[in-house]
């Protein structure tokens, strides 16, 4: 009997202190998997449970093809992943360094979009 394939794969990442911590990778359309990210999870239950209500809530973002212009749209957004992932990881981040990185990448890196 075939085995079922689960939607994504966990793995542990060690930490210089405190307990590893649980990663999730999201499995693509074509059967490879996306980038790692990071639950915030200690526990592999906890783990899952995290990866099951993060596909709950949509489709994992997952970008084939795009240009600078688009990804670095929004991208050091308060409130989207990147400020997310620095929280979760115990990283302290502000509303106006979050502004400061998004206004450095329009006028620096991306300046003609």
């Amino acid at each position: 009997m075939a085995r079922i394939k689960q939607p994504f794969s966990l793995y542990q990442r060690k930490r210089t202190e405190n307990k590893p911590i649980f990663y999730c990778r999201f499995r693509k359309s074509d059967d490879t998997y996306t980038s790692g990210k990071n639950t915030g999870q200690t526990s592999k239950a906890a783990a899952i449970a995290w990866a099951f209500e993060y596909l709950k809530k949509g489709d994992p973002v997952i970008r084939e093809n795009i240009t600078l212009s688009e990804y670095g749209k929004d991208f050091f957004d308060y409130g989207g992943t990147w400020a997310t992932d620095l929280k979760i990881s115990g990283k302290r981040i502000s509303e106006r360094q979050a502004k400061d990185k998004q206004s450095i990448f329009d006028t620096r890196v991306n300046p003609y979009n």
